[in-house]
C-alpha cells in the first residue's frame, strides 16, 4: 500500500518553500524546494548553483574589483560554473568559456585553444578553423550514423563538435529509409579532421581499406559525450592495422578494440599513454613487430610512418635514421629531433652544417666564416658579406 501524500502548507512569507507551516519554518531564498533549516546550506536542492554545499545565485567570480588599483584582479576564491555546481577547475575534456563556465563547445567567432595546459575559447583572428556539427548536434541531432546523404557536410572540417558513428547502414545503405550505399572514397573527407569532441564509433568498414587511413590526421578524441562509458570503439572490422598515426590524446572515456580478426599493431600499453583521466580503461588485443625506426612506444601499423615516436629523427611524418645535415639534398637542420629544410638562400657547406635554423640570417655568415673562404648566404646577403668581411663573392 502506498503511504498517504503529505501536503505542507507554507506560511505566506515563505514563497512556497518551507519545512513547516510556521513563518519561522521558511527556507532560504536560494532553495529550490524544501530544507532542513533557514540557511543556504540547509537546502534540499539549490535554485541556481551549489558551491561546496551552499546554495548561491551565482558562482564566485574569477575576478574582483580592487578599489586601490581601480582595476579587476584575479579572485583567489573564484570558481567556474559546471552545470549547477561551482568548481575550482573544469574537467579536462571541457573548455573554459570567456564568461567562466565549463562548456562543451565554443561560441560563434571563437575557437578552442590550449593555454598553459588549460583549454579556453579565444576570438578568431579573421576566419575561424572550420568546425562542423557531428552526430547529436545541430542538424545531425537526431541522426544515428554517418551515411552517403550527410558525409558531404564534413568537407574541409578540422574539428567535429559531437560524435562520429559508422555502422552497417553507413556503408551498405538502408532500403527502409532509402539511404544509398556509400562510395568508400567518400570517407576521405575525414582526412582534414584533427579533433572529435564526442566519441568515434566504427563497427563497419569497407573491405577495400586495410586501415582507418581517413582518420590518419586525427589528433584528439575528447569524449565529452560517450556511448555508455566508451569514447572510441573499433569492432568487427577486417583491417590489418589502425593507421591512426596522429592520435595523441583520448581525454575521457574507455577504448574498445575487439573482434577485428586480422588486426595487428595494437597493444593496451599504446592506448594507456593517450589517456588523460584516471579511470579510463582499454580492451585491445593483438600486436606485431614495428619498424626498427620506431621506439619501444610501438606503432599504429607497418612502416616508419606509423611509429608512435621515432628512435632517431622524423621527416615529413615518417621516421628516418638521420637528417641531411652534412650531406644529401636538401640540406637540413634538426629541431626537436625533426628534420627541417635549410632556408633556400643558404649555400650547402661541405664537412660542416649548412644551417642551425630554418632561416637565413646575415649574422650566420660571420659565424660560419672561420676560415674566411666561404659565405653561407650568397644571394640575399652578398652585399653585406662584401662590406663586413670583404672576401665573399656572388
Amino acid at each position: 500500500l502506498r503511504s498517504p501524500e503529505v501536503i505542507l502548507n507554507c506560511a505566506q512569507q515563505c514563497s512556497k518553500r518551507c519545512k513547516g507551516p510556521s513563518p519561522s519554518d521558511c527556507c532560504n531564498e536560494h532553495c529550490a524546494a524544501g530544507c532542513t533549516g533557514p540557511r543556504a546550506e540547509d537546502c534540499l536542492a539549490c535554485r541556481d548553483f551549489q558551491d561546496n554545499g551552499v546554495c548561491k545565485d551565482s558562482c564566485p567570480g574569477l575576478h574582483r574589483y580592487d578599489p586601490n588599483l581601480h582595476q579587476l584582479v584575479p579572485n583567489p576564491h573564484g570558481k567556474y560554473s559546471f552545470g549547477a555546481t561551482c568548481v575550482k577547475s573544469c574537467p579536462r575534456s571541457y573548455i573554459i568559456s570567456d564568461y567562466g563556465a565549463c562548456v562543451r563547445t565554443c561560441n560563434d567567432n571563437t575557437y578552442e585553444v590550449e593555454v598553459g595546459g588549460i583549454r579556453k575559447c579565444a576570438k578568431c583572428d579573421g576566419l575561424c578553423p572550420k568546425v562542423c556539427n557531428g552526430l547529436g548536434i545541430g542538424e545531425l541531432a537526431n541522426v544515428l550514423s554517418i551515411n552517403a546523404t550527410n558525409i558531404g557536410s564534413f568537407e574541409n572540417c578540422t574539428k567535429i563538435n559531437g560524435n562520429i558513428a559508422i555502422i552497417h547502414t553507413s556503408i551498405n545503405g538502408d532500403q527502409f529509409t532509402k539511404t544509398p550505399k556509400m562510395d568508400p572514397a567518400q570517407l576521405n573527407v575525414f582526412k582534414t579532421v584533427k579533433e572529435i569532441t564526442g566519441y568515434l564509433w566504427i563497427q563497419t568498414w569497407p573491405n577495400t581499406m586495410s586501415s582507418l587511413s581517413p582518420f590518419e590526421n586525427l589528433e584528439v578524441v575528447r569524449g565529452r559525450t560517450k556511448r555508455g562509458s566508451r569514447s572510441l570503439v573499433v569492432a568487427g572490422l577486417h583491417i590489418t592495422h589502425l593507421g591512426l598515426r596522429s592520435l595523441r590524446e583520448i581525454s575521457d572515456g574507455d577504448v574498445f578494440v575487439s573482434k577485428n580478426s586480422e588486426l595487428c599493431y595494437t597493444d593496451a600499453k599504446h592506448w594507456q599513454k593517450l589517456f588523460k583521466s584516471p579511470h579510463q580503461t582499454v580492451s585491445a588485443l593483438r600486436n606485431d613487430t614495428c619498424d626498427k625506426k620506431c621506439t619501444a612506444d610501438g606503432c599504429w601499423g607497418p612502416g616508419p610512418s606509423m611509429c608512435i615516436s621515432c628512435r632517431d629523427y622524423k621527416r615529413d611524418g615518417s621516421c628516418v635514421d638521420s637528417c641531411n645535415i652534412l650531406e644529401g639534398e636538401p640540406r637540413e637542420t634538426a629541431v626537436n629531433k625533426t628534420c627541417i629544410k635549410c632556408h633556400p638562400e643558404c649555400q650547402p657547406m661541405n664537412g660542416t652544417a649548412t644551417c642551425s635554423a630554418p632561416v637565413c640570417l646575415p649574422s650566420a655568415a660571420k659565424l660560419i666564416l672561420q676560415n674566411k673562404t666561404l659565405c653561407s648566404c650568397v644571394k640575399q646577403f652578398s652585399e653585406r658579406c662584401l662590406e663586413e668581411i670583404n672576401i665573399c663573392t656572388a
